[in-house]
């Protein structure tokens, strides 16, 4: 994380073989999104015919976490612009909103989770959707004590930090009887086998915005910041 290059040294323990039906395009725009859907149901501790709400879920993320989440028998709401609408329908969705015409806030109650894409600022109206004993998880407001706990390996300082960091945001989830979590993805062989295996069988495809070459990473880099890529935006290699 934070730099691209050409050649990378991994652990053998971190990689897995890539899906059969998909291209290199498509795998490489695979094991982010899959890795954190599948640890975030895995925090979440989910139970069949809950309810789970991902704002902002029709992107790179959603397009994998939506079937996948479906696939666990969940019901699954998101949100998007309404061009997404569509994609959302065709790989499960159950509940669609047009952020731009709708608050999700109005429409949605007594879920039982949220994965967070958007951050703080959404923080109070994704706790507001969820009914008592409910979990939100982010990927992007902050890490807290939680959040330390389950991770391990961090200093006492960094414990510290961390749990003064996230200490608004579970005050906040405690006083309406909600839990907040953070989650921090990690690098897992063997919960990537077990993707590949499952798109094998399933025939899910990422679906990919753009793709630049190696050459033109400061402009993919400002397509991802402009916040409108409908899919995964990838880099590609010079074939050698």
């Amino acid at each position: 994380m934070g730099a691209f290059a050409e050649y990378v040294v991994v652990d053998a323990n971190i990689v897995a073989k890539m899906p059969k039906n998909l291209t290199f395009e498509e795998a490489a725009a695979v094991p982010l999104s899959a890795l954190t859907v599948v640890q975030a149901l895995n925090v979440l501790k989910v139970k069949a015919g809950s309810k789970l709400f991902i704002p902002g879920g029709t992107g790179g993320f959603g397009q994998i976490a939506i079937p996948y989440a479906k696939s666990k028998n969940l019901f699954v709401a998101v949100s998007g612009d309404e061009s997404t609408r569509h994609v959302a329908s065709s790989i499960g969705a159950d509940h669609f909103i047009d952020y731009q015409r709708q608050d999700y806030v109005k429409l949605l109650k007594d879920f039982d989770y949220v994965i967070d894409t958007r951050g703080a600022s959404e923080f109070r109206k994704e706790l507001s959707i969820l009914k008592p004993g409910g979990k939100l998880l982010s990927l992007n407001a902050g890490p807290n004590a939680r959040f330390a706990a389950r991770q391990g390996g961090f200093s006492t300082i960094q414990k510290f930090i961390f749990s003064a960091i996230g200490m608004p945001f579970d005050i906040a989830a405690y006083l309406q009887h909600k839990t907040y979590d953070f989650l921090y993805v990690q690098p897992n062989g063997i919960q990537l086998k077990n993707m590949t295996q499952w798109i094998d069988e399933t025939g899910v495809k990422p679906i990919i915005d753009s793709t630049f070459p190696f050459s033109q990473v400061n402009k993919a880099i400002a397509k991802i910041a402009q916040g409108t890529a409908k899919g995964k935006i990838l880099l590609t290699m010079p074939r050698r």
